[in-house]
């Protein structure tokens, strides 16, 4: 299987991914999409272990705990709407402040620590998929795809156009041409989705959510290279193919 998947091109496999994921998102019941939800988060759990160097069992008992910690958290927030606002604020403080911190500082941290930190930031994205699957599809689902056209349209540009590194020390690929080409695309996505919701809001609040969401997206991929990078390999895995792990 990996072999075959290495074989596809990146494109190709991109569409087919997104094609199948946006099935999923649209046609599954929201327990069984937080179901497969769940697997992946447990999957990429356990592809962060191998970029730590951990061994076998505790690469599992990592991956289980993701798993397990994932429902209980959701448990804990069921019916209280507060706890929901005060979750997705952490979630939001903590890429904004601590993430870019640890980038720039490369402060060296433990292991653990970052074993830790990574398995939170697994059970916030499980988390806000569950949430958004049940209370709001639609936003989901739109949020999801311009994450997936700022990479893919990212890695277009950059490839066709880059020749300025955005981040030369952690990713040397990523490039200014190539985050500008990902911003433009995901506004016209914006505009596009603002036009047939009937313009409900002003068009600078969707360009300045679609641009927030799009920051958002670059910074968690960097953050993953500088791991990959710590760890001296290309990806997370090759359960994907080109494309890498799940974690990727």
């Amino acid at each position: 299987m990996k072999s075959w998947l290495t074989k596809v091109g990146k494109l190709p496999l991109g569409v087919a991914m997104a094609c199948g994921g946006f099935f999923l998102l649209s046609a599954a019941d929201w327990q069984i999409l937080s179901a497969v939800a769940l697997a992946a988060v447990a999957i990429a759990a356990w592809e962060l272990g191998g970029l730590l160097g951990r061994p076998v069992g505790q690469r599992l008992v990592l991956a289980g705990a993701v798993a397990l910690a994932g429902p209980l958290s959701l448990w804990l927030l069921a019916g209280r709407r507060e706890a929901y606002d005060e979750f997705f604020a952490f979630v939001l403080a903590f890429w904004v402040a601590v993430v870019p911190l640890w980038m720039l500082m490369k402060p060296k941290l433990p292991k653990p620590a970052l074993a830790a930190s990574g398995a939170v930031v697994l059970i916030c994205a499980w988390l806000g998929v569950t949430l958004l699957a049940e209370y709001d599809r639609l936003l989901l689902i739109l949020g999801l795809v311009a994450v997936w056209l700022v990479d893919t349209a990212g890695w277009f540009f950059g490839n066709k156009f880059g020749n300025r590194p955005l981040a030369a020390q952690i990713s040397p690929n990523k490039t200014w041409e190539g985050l500008v080409g990902g911003l433009f695309t995901v506004y016209v996505f914006v505009t596009f989705c603002w036009f047939l919701a009937g313009r409900l809001h002003p068009h600078w609040v969707a360009v300045l959510l679609g641009a927030a969401l799009c920051a958002l997206a670059v910074l968690g991929d960097l953050a993953e290279s500088q791991l990959k990078r710590i760890a001296k390999v290309k990806d997370s895995s090759g359960l994907l193919g080109s494309h890498g792990g799940l974690l990727d």
